[in-house]
């Protein structure tokens, strides 16, 4: 089984064989005819991979293609259940036949690997300087003293501000982007051949992505590592691999020089990977009735007021909306001043308008999210949502709030009891319906969100990642609301999910008339389902308009940087 700490070796104990000496290989990586079984099952059949040192390679493919297990293998980090055959070469040592005492002294140099949430890759009782001095101990040998000394050393090599605060600080005390940057030093700290990096990104903000992304980059190529990049963001792998792999149905498909395959794809899955993943910018979105909102965007320097067309009432209106959150303690009594979550924030939106909210952790989305949601209580300012204030509203119109607005999270998985049925789960919002009415409305939206019949008496594990986020979707809409709040609701999903999901999310707005609310860090995803878009910073609005114009003609520097940090396919072919 996969360990706690893998990245970095692990904690078993033993000597390297002389049979897995790390010997000089004209590749870094030689892979020929890699085949993984689960009993009878052959989830990857007949992969052949070769990086040579130095060289990016990008692996993708749709969720089940193969990606991870591949890099498992690499690692020789597969599941006890499962069985790995072929030749497998990593930095001279032969993986598939070293076992795990050798690969346990010899995985931080020979292969590394970059997980995609660093919270769960990193130990949250350990400090974050003990955890890289962890594994340069491990590896490197030497006193703990000089380990600690090189913690603080690789810290600052991946530009972590005031390494020497951030080696004692522990992992929740870091950001996401700090904390990726934690993983990449560890990962890093003794020089492997290659290094791995398995959806590195997925959790961060555009912004935060973007450094990472060049930080990985001019690592790797100092050290003149070898670099194996998975990803379901087609543009991203452009930008970072000299060469992709495709992976489909556990095979490779397709492969060669990054401008040739994503450029000029010869194979069909390619192409259906590409058609999925939305890299083209803006796309019209049907009106969905009059009334949408007329953002009129400030000038920079302005604080922005956001007004509905002439003649319409807004569904939702904000004015001056602040929220401020309890400092941190100080002491027994004393706590720090108040965290400004919403910093006086102004707009209306008509019914049936599309609106994006976009910016980074922190900007305020999700805050505005709970008040509009009628979760959470302003601490100045007021919010009307369908005519309702929820700061004045009574446990009725509450009731009633919260039936008009439904909420699409970020991950299924965690959104959906694995104790319940589909049907009890979509069920679960209604109450008061007759038994008969409940079980005719849950199998009319269930079938609107693409899921068949049979679906209704199974439980979420049985589900993709994409199935699962459209029971998400048909739970909210099972309420009928009047606003469909989507939370990030694609970014654990993969290209072709995505773009299904996406896809569902627009049909579905208009079919039902909906107003809708799509959160995202990533403005190329908001410019796929939106017509408007908002972009908060610092818990400001500080840009709005209609998503085209923002999208290519930014005016607050913030946005400007925001649209230049979104990865575009075409940016990266005509660089590669």
């Amino acid at each position: 089984m996969r360990t706690f700490g893998a990245s970095t070796g692990g904690a078993s104990s033993g000597a390297a064989s002389s049979g897995a000496a790390n010997t000089t290989a004209a590749s870094t990586v030689e892979v020929r005819d890699l085949r993984v079984h689960a009993g009878a099952r052959e989830l990857v059949r007949g992969v052949d991979l070769t990086i040579a040192p130095g060289e990016r390679v990008g692996l993708i493919g749709g969720s089940g293609s193969g990606k991870s297990l591949t890099a498992y293998a690499l690692m020789g980090l597969l599941d006890d259940e499962l069985h790995a055959t072929g030749s497998v070469t990593v930095g001279g040592v032969d993986v598939l036949r070293a076992g795990e005492r050798t690969m346990s002294r010899t995985r931080g140099r020979v292969a590394s690997v970059v997980f995609q949430e660093p919270m769960t890759a990193l130990n949250p009782l350990m400090t974050v300087g003990a955890q890289v001095a962890e594994a340069v101990l491990w590896h490197g040998g030497g006193s703990r003293a000089a380990a600690r000394r090189r913690a603080v050393e690789l810290l600052d090599l991946v530009r972590l501000p005031d390494p020497a605060g951030a080696a004692r600080s522990f992992p929740h005390q870091l950001s996401g982007g700090q904390r990726q940057r934690v993983v990449i030093a560890i990962a890093l700290a003794n020089d492997p051949a290659l290094l791995i990096c398995d959806e590195p990104t997925t959790a961060l903000d555009v912004t935060v992505q973007a450094r990472v992304l060049e930080l990985v980059a001019e690592l790797v190529r100092a050290r003149d590592t070898a670099l194996l990049f998975i990803s379901h963001d087609l543009a991203v792998v452009g930008a970072m691999a000299d060469r992709v792999a495709v992976m489909h149905d556990g095979r490779v498909v397709e492969t060669g020089p990054v401008r040739e395959v994503l450029g000029a794809p010869r194979h069909e899955h390619t192409r259906a990977l590409l058609a999925a993943s939305g890299t083209g910018g803006p796309r019209t979105r049907p009106a969905a009735g009059v009334g949408h909102s007329a953002l009129e965007p400030a000038a920079p320097d302005a604080r922005p007021v956001f007004l509905a067309e002439d003649g319409t009432t807004p569904l939702i209106r904000a004015r001056d909306l602040r929220r401020d959150y309890p400092g941190r303690r100080t002491g027994l009594l004393g706590r720090s001043a108040p965290v400004a979550g919403l910093r006086g924030v102004s707009f209306d939106i008509a019914e049936g308008a599309a609106v994006g909210l976009v910016g980074e952790s922190g900007s305020g989305k999700s805050t505005l999210l709970r008040l509009i949601a009628g979760l959470d209580t302003a601490t100045a300012g007021s919010v009307e949502v369908a005519g309702c204030d929820p700061a004045t509203a009574d446990r009725a119109a509450l009731r009633r709030l919260r039936g008009d607005v439904s909420v699409v999270f970020q991950d299924p998985a965690g959104s959906l009891d694995p104790r319940m049925t589909v049907a009890q789960i979509v069920a679960e919002p209604l109450h008061g319906l007759p038994r008969a009415e409940t079980a005719d409305r849950v199998r009319e939206v269930v079938a609107s969100v693409g899921l068949p019949p049979d679906a209704l008496e199974r439980h979420p594990h049985r589900f993709s990642g994409g199935q699962r986020q459209r029971i998400s979707i048909a739970r909210a809409l099972v309420t009928r609301p009047r606003i469909l709040v989507a939370d990030e609701p694609v970014s654990a999903l993969d290209v072709s999910v995505r773009g299904q999901v996406l896809d569902l999310i627009t049909d579905l707005a208009g079919s039902h008339d909906l107003t809708l609310l799509f959160i995202a860090h990533d403005l190329g995803v908001v410019a796929q389902v939106c017509d408007r878009v908002l972009v908060l910073a610092d818990g400001r609005i500080v840009e709005g308009g209609p998503v085209g114009d923002v999208y290519d003609r930014p005016r607050h520097p913030f946005t400007a940087e925001l649209v230049a940090a979104t990865p575009r396919l075409a940016d990266a072919l005509r660089q590669a």
